[in-house]
């Protein structure tokens, strides 16, 4: 079972190009759009490729539908797509609704179901009016997705706790958000970081050691993102 994070367009398509029985391990990939379009490519898509310009949102209809298309179409070869979009926040691709684990309680990776249609959602996100550094927080939505994902949570919550996590790293002068900014203050850098979840609730101050697992427990005594249909 893999998970995908591509960190670079030139190398996106790198593990396309192998054998088709070890490209099948691949369940998850979470590229952004310039990445999902050499994967697209070196998996022969024939259609319109998504060309973002420097102030597109989600009003562009142009950009959503051809990177809807493409989407799918890699969606009939990876059963995850997770498309990092930004401050627009992520497109995901698979066949099953919103409110559906991905993994169970056992921590088992629940397959798609083949005759069901790829789902598409727009989860978006609130833009921040400040940031820090924005390296790191793609990964870091990776991994507070996967630690939600195999705790067997629904994927909006996966989605949820993965822009927590991001938002953690946009906040963090380190890729590895782990500054606490109200300790930083007080002469003590590196030690925690300073978390919070929409709806304007109280921050939750936690270590290096709990981040994720205090993150989860903080968006589940909250509602879930929406999630669009497109």
């Amino acid at each position: 079972m893999t998970f995908f994070e591509p960190t670079d367009m030139r190398k996106a398509h790198t593990p396309f190009d192998l054998p088709t029985n070890l490209v099948e391990q691949i369940k998850f990939i979470s590229p952004n759009i310039h990445e999902l379009n050499a994967i697209a490519q070196c998996l022969q898509y024939d259609g319109e490729y998504p060309v973002p310009g420097v102030d597109c949102d989600s009003t562009d209809a142009k950009l959503f539908n051809d990177l809807k298309n493409v989407t799918k179409f890699v969606n009939e070869k990876i059963e995850n797509v997770i498309v990092t979009l930004g401050p627009m926040g992520i497109m995901m691709a698979r066949r099953n609704d919103a409110t559906s684990a991905i993994y169970d309680k056992e921590g088992r990776y629940i397959p798609r179901m083949r005759a069901s249609e790829c789902e598409i959602r727009l989860y978006e996100t609130m833009r921040m009016k400040e940031i820090v550094n924005v390296s790191g927080a793609g990964d870091s939505f990776a991994s507070g997705f996967i630690v939600a994902m195999i705790q067997g949570l629904p994927e909006n919550v996966s989605v949820s706790v993965g822009f927590e996590a991001s938002k953690c790293a946009l906040m963090s002068s380190s890729p590895v958000p782990i500054i606490d900014h109200a300790s930083k203050a007080n002469g003590r850098p590196g030690e925690n970081i300073a978390v919070g979840v929409a709806n304007n609730t109280p921050h939750t101050t936690i270590t290096r050691e709990n981040t994720w697992k205090v993150v989860i427990n903080t968006l589940l005594r909250t509602i879930p993102i929406a999630a669009w249909m497109i």
